[in-house]
């Protein structure tokens, strides 16, 4: 690779071939030259073997397996999986002791098992969960709020979600697609530009809305969105915001 030269060799090595397969690919080879070329056997197959190399010993947990893909899946679904891998199975209980095949560097690991357990069973069968939950924040951030802001951002951005920003401008009649907002509550805008855009928002139901209608309209229904903003308030002679995280 001093020259930048990359053979089909070095193509499929590097992402793992099957060392107990040489005997295999020999006898074929063998077989075929036999066959096409009239080439004939001249002695029986020497194998120098330096070092056996075995299957992986993982440990599986059942437990684990719901845990980290937040389903559960029966165990002979499972074991009709693992099978169909060549992955030898004994079963203890709820904990499997695995034989995965030489030629599976990519599965080393519980994590990786699992991993190759979900693609066979189905990403689309595994459900999303309504519920939002993360770590604990530390002291240090609880007490940083744009720290907590870009936590809540990143964690969401990872997840999928994608991150707008709407205009805390709105029109006053807006206020009526929500029964616990006030229209008296809205605070006004002097000299305004227009009639749409006339008071601060009390809520930030409808920007969203207006965000995923425009995207609908366009054909683009995969929509995921997250807006971290605030909300004004006119109580009596008293002006108030809020900061608020809406999912939409």
């Amino acid at each position: 690779m001093v020259h930048g030269l990359k053979t089909d060799a070095a193509f499929r090595f590097e992402r793992g071939v099957d060392p107990n397969g040489t005997l295999y690919a020999l006898k074929r080879a063998a077989s075929l030259i036999i066959e096409l070329a009239g080439g004939k056997l001249s002695s029986e197959i020497v194998e120098h073997y330096p070092q056996e190399i075995k299957a992986f010993d993982v440990a599986l947990s059942l437990n684990n397996v719901e845990r980290l893909l937040g389903i559960s899946i029966a165990a002979e679904e499972i074991e009709r999986i693992l099978s169909g891998l060549e992955i030898a199975i004994d079963k203890q209980g709820d904990c499997w002791n695995l034989k995965i095949p030489a030629y599976r560097v990519d599965v080393q690991r519980e994590a990786d098992v699992i991993e190759e357990i979900a693609r066979l069973y189905g990403y689309d069968k595994i459900t999303v969960d309504e519920s939002l939950s993360t770590h604990y924040m530390s002291p240090l951030l609880a007490n940083d709020e744009h720290g907590v802001n870009n936590a809540i951002a990143n964690f969401l951005a990872a997840t999928g979600f994608n991150e707008i920003v709407t205009n805390s401008l709105t029109k006053a009649s807006n206020v009526n697609y929500e029964d616990r907002l006030q229209e008296e509550d809205s605070v006004p805008i002097h000299n305004y530009l227009s009639e749409d855009l006339n008071v601060l928002r009390q809520s930030m139901l409808v920007s969203g809305l207006e965000v995923i209608a425009y995207n609908a309209n366009r054909k683009q229904t995969d929509l995921k969105f997250f807006e971290l903003g605030k909300t004004y308030h006119l109580a009596g002679e008293e002006f108030s915001e809020k900061l608020h995280l809406a999912l939409y």
